[in-house]
């Protein structure tokens, strides 16, 4: 009978070793020998632990280390004391399954071609609690190269830790901390059963035989640790050596994908760096990880099995182009063959571009064309007067200022002939807009590389794409120009590109052309080609180069007018797919403001006709003030009020349940419009009169929108302005607001929202809120993605159609949530940029996040809205909870707020909150662990009352947002 050991190598756990070692003793098969190695020199507390035991157990020794050793050479140490033929080595913080040995030793003793027992694991916190269940998804005997590959493939360790294996222990021949001079200490368990899988086969058992521990605080949690486990990932994925000491084949092809499969640790740990100063000098190892990337990467070869038929036309349009084109006809010409041919229109240089065309051209391998013009005939209508003396079945319209790269037109022209249908296909660049930028589908590089690594280091990119995407290409709606591969009939077919876009946007004309004709547009990601950015664009002067710009946008916006309709024209994601906050185009004339369809409405002229008919009446708008103690703050708004160009209604609602502030508010109105224009009242009383001063119970901002709202739809009041007390509109905000609500036939629209102390800083610009200023690049009206609350100009009677806002959130994320149900009802609001209010921000709360009762609401909210609304899973939601509760840390009163508002959130509390909150940090008069094992609420209320006295304390934090995830995600399944 085989002899079965355990050997546990411990530092400073004891309360952990004890529970490890009870598992050992709880064995239905009990070990012949259990080892334990103490690494701590200056305590004896491992040594108590084990002496109440090896009486008892007489298979028990204790070797303590005469001098500390550290966690490597302690492991290494395990190996070489036992003198089991069977061994587990376990972490002293993990937990065996009474029939862990048992269920191994009869595996390996029927098994004899098995050299390493595996099992799922449990992951635990400290407390013993559940975590997950970790599992390999296929159970019984398995080949043991093909589980290593498998492993390789997904970049992860598929059998776990130390202690979730047991193994052959002469077998085990190998140091797996180090191979060819590489330290291994993260993944030094990961190496071990590779070793043994590689000389046998593997039993994994089908269910969990470990309980394995996890905390913040262990090996896997240390950021070097961490840093150090991606190196090795990196090692195993990557180096040859190591793979044929495994005795597997691991082509590149594979480990480009696992490599792949690395960028969440490696987008973890750069956050991390960058969020921890104290981390920095991890940065060096950190370029480490960047140089052997990047020795890797020169090593990939080349993709030689692309055979392409069709003869190839290249067309490059120049115009100064005398410092790039040679560097372009240089990567280009080793890509054709001689039967292809390369055509330069030259738009009338006035440098040596022709000359230094002329000259590459008498010593080159591949026929080159120059089409000399008389006058600078814009970029579309070179390209056409290219095509037309070209004579390949494909061309490829090529800016002068890139690089090719290897297999470039192979891989091009391969994809334009993969299927039917494919009217135009083109390759992944650095220093381009929008899909075809290489971080949309390789980011890795985001993380390695600077802007000269992308230069520099071009072929080697190259041939990771060609890796990674072979064969593969993806759709899409537009097609940048610097790169674009199509076919000769198509291109003929469809009439060329359009020769009344000068310089610009034809690029975005053609790709709309080509699918409107019926042909799909494809990006060829295994494709990279270097590209400068706009530098024919930079020798021309500047203001000659916006013009051509301008004047293109015009002419494609009239041509999709002509196209669609005045108003009825697709939106720009619509038509080329495109994140609107990225799209640099501004419109050049507010003729084009309302040219697109953002309702279901299809427009005619008697649209827009009724539309001015309709302003020029001037329908009655209501403006909704929500105060809360706001009375230093309104008299701004109240003035701009007065002094605006369009007569408007006022209803401040007062939230504060003070006298006094009532009758400050009603004295600041009066001042400013006159005792016989103000009115007071309570909710539904008498409310005419140019301001309405209503006296309302704190019902939080979204109960008092409603009751404002209430007002105006009792006085049949078609439309409201809901703006925030610390704001001040300018003179034609509101008729602004109107037509683009009346024009676009969108119900709920707002506009852009500045600075009060600086109107050049925008702190809303239709997609988030900055307080601390934002840019506004999408200079249009569009659809928002996020709507701020104060600032909402709304017809009535989309209350009647979505309801009111909900009032169980007081305040933050109302208005998130009330453009969620809009959306959810077809009303996509809109926003102008073509005028604005001015807001001061946060006043009512002291400030945003910058009060106790701020930061109370905001987190609270934010998990009821990113769990009910958004769908968020809870470890996202926690993970950015958490990140707010480190951000805050310097104020114990602020991580009160953030404690109370996650307690609430399990509880289900929603609605008015008292502040200041207290808390009895007396201990009630019960049975505390009886309470605790029967009531979840209980130990929610418990960690409340401990972290209220210690809100610093991280671990009890962590504890709390677990609780409450168990909490709620049982009160969802209700």
């Amino acid at each position: 009978m085989a002899r079965v050991g355990v050997v546990i190598p411990t530092y400073n756990r004891p309360e952990f070793l004890e529970q490890a070692i009870k598992s050992v003793f709880a064995q239905s098969r009990l070990p012949d020998e259990l080892i334990i190695l103490d690494d701590n020199t200056e305590s004896v507390e491992n040594e108590k632990i084990v002496c109440k035991y090896s009486q008892e157990f007489p298979f028990v020794r204790y070797i303590k280390n005469e001098v500390r050793l550290g966690v490597v050479d302690n492991y290494r140490k395990a190996f070489k004391v036992s003198s089991a033929e069977y061994l587990k080595i376990l972490s002293d913080d993990d937990i065996l399954h009474p029939d862990a040995l048992s269920v191994a030793e009869k595996i390996l003793d029927e098994n004899p071609d098995c050299t390493v027992v595996g099992s799922p694991r449990i992951m635990i916190d400290g407390r013993l609690r559940f975590l997950k269940l970790l599992s390999f998804r296929t159970f019984g005997k398995l080949e043991g190269k093909m589980l290593i590959r498998e492993s390789l493939e997904r970049a992860g360790n598929l059998l776990g830790e130390f202690s979730s294996i047991v193994f052959r222990k002469d077998e085990a021949d190998i140091d797996c901390f180090e191979f060819n001079g590489f330290n291994i200490r993260a993944n030094a368990d990961w190496y071990l059963w590779m070793w043994l899988a590689s000389r046998g086969k593997v039993f994994y058992y089908d269910k969990p035989l470990v309980l394995f521990r996890y905390t913040e605080f262990n090996d896997q949690a240390d950021l070097k640790v961490f840093l150090a486990g991606i190196q090795e990932k990196f090692f195993f994925i990557t180096d040859r050596d190591f793979h044929k000491h495994l005795g597997v084949e691991f082509p590149e092809q594979l480990q480009v994908k696992a490599v792949g499969r690395l960028l969440p640790e490696i987008e973890k740990l750069r956050k991390d760096i960058e969020s921890f100063p104290s981390f920095s000098e991890l940065k060096e190892s950190c370029q480490n990880l960047k140089h052997s990337f990047f020795s890797w990467l020169d090593k990939l070869p080349e993709l030689t099995d692309f055979n392409y038929h069709p003869s190839v036309s290249v067309i490059i349009v120049t115009f100064n182009s005398e410092n790039i084109i040679a560097g372009c006809l240089s990567s280009l010409v080793s890509e054709l063959r001689k039967e292809d041919e390369i055509i330069i229109v030259d738009n009338n240089s006035e440098d040596k571009t022709v000359e230094v065309v002329k000259k590459f051209a008498s010593n080159s391998p591949v026929s080159i064309k120059v089409l000399k013009m008389n006058e600078n005939e814009g970029y579309s209508r070179a390209i056409n007067r290219g095509a037309e003396v070209s004579k390949g079945d494909v061309l490829i319209f090529l800016n002068p200022d890139t690089l090719v790269t290897s297999g470039m037109v192979d891989r091009l022209v391969s994809a334009l002939y993969e299927e039917d249908g494919i009217g135009a296909v083109g390759p992944l660049s650095v220093n381009v807009s929008y899909t075809q930028h290489i971080s949309m589908f390789a980011p890795i590089f985001e993380y390695f590389f600077s802007g000269k690594d992308f230069l520099d280091c071009r072929e080697t990119i190259s041939r990771f794409l060609g890796l990674l995407f072979r064969n593969k290409t993806f759709d899409t709606k537009l097609l940048i120009g610097m790169c674009i591969a199509v076919n000769r009939d198509v291109f003929k077919m469809v009439g060329g590109l359009d020769e009344n876009l000068f310089l610009g946007m034809d690029d975005f004309e053609f790709s709309w052309r080509l699918r409107e004709s019926g042909y799909k547009l494809k990006i060829v990601p295994s494709v990279f080609v270097y590209h400068f950015g706009h530098l024919s664009f930079k020798t021309l002067p500047e203001k000659e180069g916006k013009s051509y710009q301008v004047q293109a946008v015009k002419q494609l916006w009239e041509k999709l007018i002509d196209y669609y309709g005045f108003g009825n024209v697709p939106t720009i994601d619509t038509l080329w797919g495109l994140d609107r906050k990225r799209f640099p185009v501004n419109f050049p004339q507010k003729k084009y403001n309302f040219m697109f369809r953002f309702s279901g409405i299809k427009k005619s002229r008697e649209w827009y006709l009724n539309g001015a008919k309709l302003l020029k009446e001037r329908p009655e708008i209501a403006v909704v003030v929500v105060s809360y103690f706001s009375s230093e703050d309104i008299s701004h708004l109240l003035v701009s009020l007065k002094n605006s160009s369009y007569s408007l209604k006022v209803f401040i609602v007062d939230n504060s349940d003070s006298d006094e502030e009532f009758e400050k508010l009603f004295n600041v109105a009066v001042e400013i419009f006159g005792v016989e224009n103000v009115k007071r009242c309570r909710p539904g009383e008498e409310e005419n009169g140019t301001v309405v001063l209503i006296r309302n119970k704190n019902t939080g901002f979204a109960g008092g929108v409603n009751t404002g709202v209430r007002a105006a739809v009792r006085l049949g009041i078609p439309y409201v302005w809901i703006l925030n007390p610390d704001t001040a509109v300018v003179r034609d905000t509101a008729f602004e607001l109107l037509k683009t609500s009346v024009y676009t036939g969108v119900p709920v629209v707002t506009c852009e929202i500045r600075s009060m102390a600086d109107p050049a800083k925008v702190q809303y610009n239709g997609y988030r809120v900055d307080l601390n200023g934002l840019m506004d690049r999408a200079f249009y009206v569009k659809e928002v993605s996020h709507l701020s609350g104060s600032n909402i100009f709304c017809r009535t009677d989309v209350f009647e159609k979505v309801g009111f806002m909900r009032e169980d959130y007081f305040l933050y994320f109302e208005d998130d949530e009330f453009l969620n149900r809009l959306k959810a009802h077809g009303i996509r609001p809109v926003y102008t940029p073509y005028t604005f209010i001015l807001h001061k921000g946060g006043s009512t709360t002291g400030g945003f996040l910058k009060a106790p009762s701020s930061m109370y609401y905001f987190i609270r909210n934010f998990l009821y809205y990113g769990k009910q609304v958004e769908g968020l899973p809870f470890n996202t939601l926690f993970h950015q909870l958490f990140e707010f509760y480190r951000r805050f840390s310097y104020s114990k009163d602020m991580l009160r707020s953030i404690i109370e508002a996650v307690r609430d959130y399990g509880l289900g509390i929603t609605g008015k909150k008292e502040f200041p909150f207290s808390v009895s940090f007396e201990k009630d008069d019960v049975d505390i662990e009886a309470l605790a094992s029967l009531s979840l609420d209980f130990q929610i209320e418990e960690l409340r009352r401990f972290l209220l006295n210690k809100p610093r304390k991280k671990d009890k934090f962590l504890e709390l947002l677990r609780l409450v995830e168990i909490k709620r995600s049982a009160y969802d399944r209700a």
